[in-house]
């Protein structure tokens, strides 16, 4: 048998622990149970945490342009199967994104986009 099939990566172990939600002190203690020796835990830890860094860069532009477009296609797929009150959110969804209006409150966009959803549920009701 390998030494890989033996023993599994502590640090694999680690993030699997922390992205379930345990804390330092619950991941320090199983793997501790594994059989994992202090370095190879603190090496984990910053290899976890390390990975969380880079998990949480992103580039805000790409980002915004990829919910633009789902959006989009979302509002598509609303309009196509006649599903105007979800349209109707998408399309305040993408006006909050694109920052086509104020989020002040009476905004008269807003109203008409309120007034609007209020319509197409009583229309969805009778």
């Amino acid at each position: 048998m390998s030494e890989l099939a033996k023993k599994p990566d502590p640090t694999e172990e680690m993030l699997k622990l922390a992205t379930a939600g345990a804390d330092s002190t619950q991941i320090e203690q199983k793997m501790q149970e594994r059989g994992a020796t202090p370095a190879q835990i603190a090496e984990g830890f910053r290899t976890v945490f390390d990975y969380y860094r880079a998990a949480a860069e992103f580039n805000e532009d790409i980002e915004r342009g990829r919910a633009y477009a789902r959006l989009n296609l979302l509002f598509l797929s609303t309009m196509r199967v006649q599903d105007y009150k979800a349209a109707l959110a998408v399309q305040k969804e993408i006006n909050k994104l694109i920052h086509l209006y104020d989020k002040q409150d009476n905004n008269p966009l807003d109203l008409a986009i309120e007034e609007a959803i209020r319509i197409a549920e009583d229309v969805d009701e009778d």
